[in-house]
């Protein structure tokens, strides 16, 4: 195990084997995986929608008038959700409850801080929930019409395969991706 290049400029600090990175987006790949696997495994089709899944979060937008969200709609960022400012808000700082856009001053997170997905996704999709904004959640075209990465779309999806196959995301990624 090595570790190349500097994890602080400002100090020469050099990155280890040690150095805890974000993973950010490397997880939409695991995203992916987990989600082939699951078809492969007739666990779901990709072509379902999230009613058909039954999806058990409610997502009320442009996307969705007279349209429905598949998970091939999610997977190919295609869905019409869009990363609004509240997104994020969930970047946080392990333990401390503070994001890191607050931290840093890069956002003012008007509405505090959740780190749980399944209720920043509530609140995010339904037009009473405290980070709902039809035009910033939502890209203005409906599901299948246009592409626009999606942060948010990729955590609906990684939802929707916990609800699918009834195995929690991050244990079907530790047992059918890491581990083997």
């Amino acid at each position: 195990q090595y570790g190349f290049g500097s994890a602080n400029i400002e100090t020469g600090e050099q990155v280890t084997e040690n150095t805890p990175f974000k993973v950010g987006s490397i997880s939409k790949t695991m995203i992916a995986v987990a989600a082939m696997q699951m078809q492969e495994r007739n666990l779901l089709d990709l072509d379902s929608s999230l009613d058909d899944i039954a999806f058990p979060i409610t997502i009320e937008g442009v996307a969705t008038e007279n349209s429905t969200i598949t998970l091939r709609h999610l997977a190919t960022h295609t869905s019409g959700i869009s990363d609004g400012d509240d997104y994020l808000c969930t970047y946080v700082i392990d333990g401390a409850n503070i994001s890191l856009t607050d931290a840093f001053d890069i956002y003012e997170c008007p509405n505090g801080v959740t780190t749980d997905t399944r209720t920043f996704l509530s609140e995010y999709f339904h037009p009473n929930g405290i980070f709902y904004s039809q035009e910033d959640n939502f890209n203005g075209e409906l599901s299948g019409n246009a592409w626009e990465y999606s942060n948010v779309g990729a955590t609906v999806l990684a939802e929707a395969l916990h609800h699918a196959s009834g195995t929690p995301f991050d244990q079907w990624t530790r047992d059918n991706i890491f581990t083997p």
